[in-house]
Parts: structure tokens; sequence; C-alpha cells
């Protein structure tokens, strides 16, 4: 007979996914505030905005930006990484897939510094070095951010968009209204921007950009210095949701757009099926695909080696005020600990590892007691290991 799940382990799944649907109600939406926690802000039902698209976006344009910075060291500071397993919803996911029923094998350790190397260099070495003015020649430099690859912004943003569309879509641009020097000057805003924010209404940074420097009048290439004009623009409105147009998908659209504008019902047809096609087999797709895949065989290898925002909380991970503590005594190191630890993580070993969740799992399998959880204590106590 299988054991039945503990009150803490039905309480963290219940919180995950209350905290899937808090993030996505659809029908709330305050994206000038960021979540510290995996949730891309361009799912069509997300209320917030994601931190590390908001250090792009806003370092893209040679500010610093200490609020999202600062979120995220507060809330390191605070929990650790128990935002990871209590409340991410890409988190909820790899649990999920990794309850398919197939051998799971041991996540490298090398792979688990891989988190530090994308925080450091796509999320703060290329927007700073090749922001606006310092652009590859050819390429955007969104190219090579970390959100164009993120599986959960393909997830949760690139795929729903391409199968229902933005709820950014307005009227006019549906009637296809727009004119020709307003596409223009949105394209501004993305030559200009790095691409991530550009929604001229319910952007994240402010109502037209033109506070935060990223108004398509006042930068450089604005809309009447684009070549081809504004009604000559690949991507549609979907493709207009992330600013950033068809390098990553090595073709002429943008990775959301699925119009092609081609002239006739039959040449109209075959675009929409090549361009289906290219989705479906772009770079951020097999990104994806493989993801999928690893979650099944690994748990959260995703969360331990790939992401920015764990590497953040992962650093003040043996710091943070809410720490796991393994009382001495007690403990024999018999690795129970471990044996059902999302993390792999031996928590007798390394009680305030980079990779602990603070699942609290642990807690549960330790049979004699040893394992605790709690603030820092006013006193260090001689009996605990931390």
């Amino acid at each position: 007979m299988a054991k039945r799940p503990s009150w803490k382990h039905r309480f963290r799944r219940i919180s995950q996914v209350f905290f899937l649907f808090a993030l996505n109600p659809y029908f709330f939406m305050y994206r000038g505030v960021c979540f510290p926690a995996m949730n891309c802000w361009a799912c069509p039902a997300a209320a917030f905005g994601c931190p590390i698209g908001a250090i792009g976006n806003f370092l893209v344009k040679g500010i610093v930006p200490f609020f999202a910075i600062g979120l995220m060291l507060l809330a390191g500071a605070l929990v650790g990484r128990m935002i990871c397993g209590w409340v991410c919803p890409f988190g909820l996911i790899q649990d999920l897939l990794a309850r398919v029923p197939v051998k799971k094998l041991r996540f490298p350790k090398a792979l688990t510094y891989g988190k530090y190397v994308l925080l450091i260099v796509t999320v703060f070495l290329i927007p700073i070095f090749f922001g606006i003015e310092k652009k590859p020649t050819g390429t955007h430099v969104s190219d090579f951010f970390f959100c164009n690859y993120c599986p959960a912004g393909t997830l949760e943003a690139a795929i729903p968009v391409r199968l229902f569309g933005s709820r950014f879509d307005g009227g006019e641009e549906e009637a296809g209204a727009a004119s020709g020097e307003e596409a223009g000057e949105e394209a501004g805003e993305d030559e200009a921007g790095g691409g991530m924010f550009d929604e001229p209404d319910e952007s994240l940074w402010g109502d037209d950009g033109e506070e935060m420097g990223g108004g398509g009048e006042e930068m450089d290439g604005g809309g009447e210095e684009m070549d081809g004009g504004g009604e000559e623009m690949d991507g549609g409105e979907e493709g207009d949701l992330w600013g950033d147009d068809d390098d990553d998908m090595g073709g002429d659209d943008d990775w959301l757009a699925g119009e092609d504008g081609a002239g006739g019902e039959d040449e109209a047809a075959l675009a929409g099926v090549s361009d289906t096609l290219k989705f479906w087999t772009s770079t951020r797709m097999w990104v994806l695909y493989i993801f999928i895949l690893g979650f099944m065989f690994f748990r959260r290898p995703f969360c331990r080696g790939f992401c920015p925002i764990g590497a953040v909380f992962a650093l003040l991970n043996r710091f943070s005020f809410f720490r796991m503590r393994v009382k001495a005594d007690l403990c024999r190191e018999c690795n129970a600990c471990g044996k059902k630890c999302p993390v792999d993580n031996q928590v007798y070993s390394s009680p305030g590892s980079d990779d602990c969740i603070r699942c609290l799992e642990c807690m549960d399998n330790c049979k004699r007691g040893g394992v605790e959880c709690g603030l820092v204590p006013v006193k260090k106590r001689e009996e605990y290991w931390e």
C-alpha cells in the first residue's frame, strides 16, 4: 500500500496550484510590478512582470533596474529558494512531469553551475555590452538574451499566443487599420530597445515608453527612418508582443507571428503551413522539447542548472532567514532525507545547499525527526548542523 502524502506535501502542492492561477488570472494585469518567479510576462493570462525580462530590457537601454534586482535579493534573503519549491509555476510543471514512471537519472553536478553562467552572461553582460547602438552586425541583441530561448516563456507565452492570440490584440490591430507611421514607430522602439516590452498601452515600463527613453520618436531608428515603412513590417500584432522580429526564427516572420501577407488564398495557405512548421521546429521550440524530456528523467533540471532567478536565490540560500537544520544527535546519515528529495540533496551534509528548494520533504522522510526548518536561531545551538 502506497504511503499517504503528508500534510506538508499536500499543502505545498496546493500552494503551487494556487500561485499558478494567482500569477495568471487573466482578468487582472499589473505588469508594472515584477514577481520573483519564473512566470513569463508575455503569457496572455499573466498578471505580473518577469524580473529577468525587466532586467534585460532596462540594461539594453542603459538603465540599472534597481527594483527588479532588489526584489529578487529581498526574496532570496528572506526565504532562499523556497519560492522555487512552493510558488514557481514552472517548478510545478517540473514536479508533475517528474512523476512519469521512468528511471530517474542523477543530474550532473557540473551543470549546476550553468545557472550562474546564464545569469551573468545572458541576463547582464549581453544587454550591457550589446545594447542599443552596440548590436552585433546583422542581428539583434535579443537573439542572445535568455528570454529568447527560455522554455518557460515558450510554454507559457509563445505557444498560447500562437494558438489563441494575444490579449494585447486591439480593435485597430485586428482590423489592420494601424497607420504605417505608427507601425514604423513601434519598429523604431524594437530597434532601439532590444525588443522585450514594447506594447504602447500595456507596457511594463510606462504607457508610451517616452519616460524610459524607449519611445520610437526619441530613439534612433524611428518609424519614419525604417526601410520599407510600417505597412511592410513582418510579424503582425502577435510579433509586436515581443518586439523581436525574424532572426531567431531564421526567416521573415516573428516567432509568434502567423500572418504572412502572401497574395491569393492558395499562396496564403501555403505560407501559413510553412510558417506554422517553422514555428514548431524553431530553436526555442527544440529547447522546450529537450527540457520536457529532461523533466521526466531528471528531477528539476531547469531549476538546478539553467534558471537565472534560481541562481540569485541559490547565492542567498545559506544566508537566508529561513533555513533547514539537522540535529547532530539524531541524524545517522542514512540518506533517507535525500532519497525522495526533488533536487537529490543530502540534507545532513549540506542543509544550506544551493539546490535546496525548501520543499520540506526531507522532514517527512527522516524517521528520527532529525531535520527541522525555521528562522535563524537567535543563539547558535551546538546540536544543530547548518
